[in-house]
């Protein structure tokens, strides 16, 4: 149903006329589109084993990046009534309608590399944290070269724009591994859509890093990316390292006498509750 909506509000904005029409219809199309990944989670979560999970989120997720193909291929074609050019990608030196070409193959590097690390996900246990770090880690490279590139190498600077377009597919395996980490209905609904208001204020935040008069390097914007990527990283083999510890501590002992219980996993308990739960990582 909100997917429905989300694709009506979406085809609204060919009627805005003024910057307040358009606000509205961006502040309605981001109410309909905030319940549409919880939903997703939800979904997976309750219907696919834990180590199917990542590949299933990471199909679902990674059709942003065939709509980013599709809908470059359309807004080219359209170019000369509307267009949405990338900021980044603008700056670099090129045309509104270039610019919108060029924006294709990010889309088709986060299609693919999401379905490639999601199913090495699905097929080795325990190895989301390390490919979330590879592609965190791409990220990094590919705001530093962004950041530090002669600007009249724009075969560099577009790598590693591109490079960039790898923090999707380690933002799906930071919900796969929410989602597979947290026991109990109330509270994994609780932290999903804590994980989602974060999402949200993060991309209130971001863009006032982009100013204007900056141009066409954009330093703090890409620099606060680059900062971002980096603890991300350090917070990912941290959280490895922590979930490890926590497994291994309830192997050597803690059980209570939940453990004699029959069926304890129609109990919904929380994973902290639950002493045969054993978190994935």
């Amino acid at each position: 149903m909100f997917r429905f909506v989300w694709g009506v509000i979406l085809f609204m904005h060919v009627v805005c006329k003024d910057w307040s029409g358009l606000m509205a219809v961006r502040f309605f199309l981001g109410m309909a589109k905030g319940v549409v990944t919880p939903a997703f989670m939800l979904i997976s979560t309750g219907w696919y084993a834990r180590q199917d999970q990542p590949l299933r989120m990471g199909f679902w997720f990674s059709f942003n990046g065939i709509a980013q193909i599709v809908g470059g291929l359309l807004s080219y074609g359209l170019g000369h009534i509307h267009v949405f050019g990338n900021l980044l990608v603008e700056n670099f030196g090129y045309g509104t309608l270039e610019t919108t070409l060029l924006g294709m193959p990010a889309g088709a590097l986060e299609f693919v590399l999401m379905m490639i690390i999601t199913f090495v996900c699905m097929k080795f246990a325990n190895t989301r944290s390390y490919c979330m770090t590879i592609a965190l880690i791409l990220a990094l490279v590919g705001s530093a070269m962004v950041y530090a590139a002669p600007y009249h190498n724009k075969g560099t600077l577009l790598a590693g724009y591109y490079l960039i377009y790898a923090f999707p597919t380690g933002y799906i395996l930071l919900l796969s591994m929410a989602s597979a980490n947290i026991a109990g209905h109330t509270k994994k609904v609780t932290v999903n859509s804590l994980l989602l208001i974060g999402y949200c204020v993060g991309n209130i935040i971001a863009p006032q890093f982009f100013k204007s008069d900056q141009k066409p390097r954009y330093g703090l914007g890409v620099g606060s990316c680059m900062v971002s990527f980096a603890v991300l990283i350090v917070m990912v083999i941290a959280l490895r390292i922590y979930l490890g510890w926590q497994n291994n501590k309830r192997r050597s002992g803690g059980m209570d006498d939940l453990v004699t219980v029959g069926n304890l996993e129609f109990f919904d308990l929380t994973d902290q509750v639950n002493p045969r739960f054993v978190y994935v990582y």
